[in-house]
């Protein structure tokens, strides 16, 4: 963009000096040129301070193309969601929706028919107190991680607990590759962020890191996804920062991103708070990597200020498997967390408690 701003600069700098050229040396001449001098430089001022001055940058609205919603029902409470923190499918294409505040686990068909509850609240087996994420393993079980108890709970595909295993450090995502391997993201107090277990919850391995300011400064969130070839993309929520990671854990790439936001015209810009953008999910459908963004308040926020802010700054980041930027749009509503489904549909979950199965976005758009 800065170069196409460029183009127009000089295009309109060379007119400009044709134009005189050309103007004749006559009183009338003489006034013409005047407004035509002031014309241009007027344009010409137009882009060159839209390269040097910062702004807001503007993005295209996404035109997302909903193929189902789940949990716009009033009256049906298994589709009264608090708070969905993800969701996941299964090889038959079940959704599983990680319903936070009700400590469930709500399963629907393709068709966004109603199947079973997973768990409820509590600390006993196969219960729960704060769902963080969620995955299928070997075709066969059901793991749903624990912020909380620090635990993993397996299930059976029918939904009857099976067995748990206690973790580490207070989880933020969950996946399982298709080597059957099961992946936790937490920072460990050696900076350390995603981890390897097996079924019986042994540790096998630890690899990835926060720097030493990471550590210091935040709890970090940390969020992951992998692509075909098993590499590891890495959001670091409050860091800004994307990693890549090969299968062994080998670092291959890093970059801090230039996050975009808007906070213009709310009502925590008018009391003076600042805002900076954060990730708040990631995830890859197998060849580019999507990343969700957001405006973050300071603590003295209240919920509804803090919202507002969500709702003007929502983003959807794309970017290629060497973490270059492809390109950026504008949400049409607040998604808190995004996945891909069998068909690489976007499965979005947003700030009102409503789950979108979108179509896949056409390539022609990045």
């Amino acid at each position: 963009m800065a170069a196409l701003n460029l183009i127009a600069d000089l295009f309109c700098l060379k007119a400009y000096f044709d134009i005189i050229d050309t103007e004749k040396e006559s009183k009338r001449g003489k006034i013409m040129k005047n407004y035509t001098r002031a014309f241009f430089i007027g344009i010409i001022f137009m882009f060159a301070f839209s390269n040097l001055v910062p702004g807001e940058k503007k993005f295209q609205t996404l035109n997302l193309k909903e193929e189902l919603t789940i949990g716009a029902s009033e009256t049906d409470s298994n589709q009264m969601f608090y708070y969905l923190t993800g969701s996941f499918t299964d090889p038959d294409n079940n959704f599983y929706l990680l319903d936070k505040g009700n400590s469930r686990i709500q399963v629907f068909d393709r068709d966004g028919k109603f199947i079973r509850t997973i768990g409820k609240n509590g600390q006993g087996p196969g219960e729960f107190e704060s769902i963080a994420a969620g995955a299928i393993f070997d075709r066969k079980l059901i793991l749903a991680a624990d912020d909380s108890l620090l635990r993993v709970n397996a299930y059976d595909l029918k939904g009857d607990f099976s067995s748990s295993f206690k973790i580490k450090g207070k989880v933020s995502d969950l996946i399982c590759s298709p080597a059957n391997k099961i992946y936790l993201a937490y920072p460990d107090a050696e900076g350390r962020i995603i981890h390897q277990y097996d079924i019986e919850g042994n540790l096998i391995n630890s690899f990835g890191s926060l720097k030493e300011k990471d550590l210091l400064v935040f709890n970090d969130v940390v969020k992951m996804s992998q692509d075909e070839t098993g590499n590891f993309y890495v959001a670091i929520r409050y860091a800004n920062r994307i990693q890549k990671y090969d299968p062994k854990g080998k670092l291959l790439k890093e970059i801090e991103a230039d996050l975009p936001f808007t906070f213009e015209h709310t009502p925590a810009k008018d009391k003076g708070y600042e805002a900076r953008a954060v990730f708040l999910d990631l995830a890859c459908d197998g060849k580019d990597v999507y990343a969700i963004t957001a405006p973050q308040l300071p603590a003295q926020a209240t919920p509804e200020e803090a919202q507002q802010a969500l709702k003007a700054g929502n983003y959807l980041i794309i970017f290629d498997q060497d973490l270059k930027q492809k390109e950026t749009y504008k949400l049409p509503y607040l998604v808190l967390a995004l996945s891909f489904d069998n068909f690489k549909r976007l499965l979005l979950c947003d700030m009102d408690f409503i789950f979108h199965v979108c179509q896949p976005l056409p390539q022609r758009l990045f």
